[in-house]
């Protein structure tokens, strides 16, 4: 075969795919279902880290910093993030 064919097939089944997408993101139905899915799957994925119990050794070195006046401040110059105000 020679290269224009593949590319001529290769833009047509584009084309085909790319209308599928386009007919298929017309009904609200889909969109619906689709949001619905992808909510799900962030939530999914992010509750476990929210709501993961911290370790007691880790709190206490928390607390310890925080009472020593280190806090917030400790930790933005610690990961580089700009000073407050």
């Amino acid at each position: 075969m020679t290269g224009w064919v593949i590319t001529v097939i290769c833009l047509l089944l584009l084309g085909v795919a790319g209308f599928s997408v386009y007919r298929a993101f017309q009904s609200p139905k889909f969109v619906a279902r689709i949001t619905r899915r992808a909510t799900k799957a962030a939530i999914k994925a992010i509750v476990p880290v929210i709501t993961e119990p911290r370790d007691l050794k880790e709190m206490a070195e928390d607390q310890k910093e925080y009472r020593a006046g280190r806090g917030d401040d400790y930790w933005r110059r610690r990961s580089g993030a700009p000073p407050k105000g």
